[in-house]
């Protein structure tokens, strides 16, 4: 399903979904195959995210709040970009595999090729 509105593009391949050049709010929804997207902004209110990893990011901002992240790995989220993402997590719960579920309330900043695995979930 391929949806665009003003220039943007977001498309929603199987359980996943990509985005390019979008500003895009989901509120109590649930993505099993991660978020692959370049040029945006996401805004998660409730629900959860899965994938190997949950974001695969490029120039993208992530607003979080009481999001479920649920990587099927170690890492959480990749910036495979030359510039900087920004992640803002209040009280979004990380649930790893062999891991006790644990919360993150932090701004994170992922340089070019940086990849953040929670301390919990490694």
């Amino acid at each position: 399903m391929r949806h665009s509105v003003d220039g943007s593009e977001v498309t929603t391949p199987s359980n996943g979904l990509f985005a390019s050049r979008s500003q895009v709010r989901l509120v109590n929804t649930h993505v099993r195959d991660g978020i692959e997207s370049h040029d945006s902004r996401f805004e998660f209110t409730g629900g959860s995210l899965g994938g190997d990893p949950p974001l695969l990011l490029d120039e993208t901002s992530i607003d979080a709040a009481a999001l479920r992240l649920m990587p099927r790995g170690r890492v959480v989220a990749t910036n495979y970009g030359e510039g900087t993402v920004t992640l803002r997590l209040s009280v979004s719960e990380l649930v790893g595999s062999r891991a006790e579920p644990r919360y993150a309330h932090q701004i994170l900043r992922l340089v070019d090729d940086q990849s953040w695995t929670p301390r919990g979930l490694r």
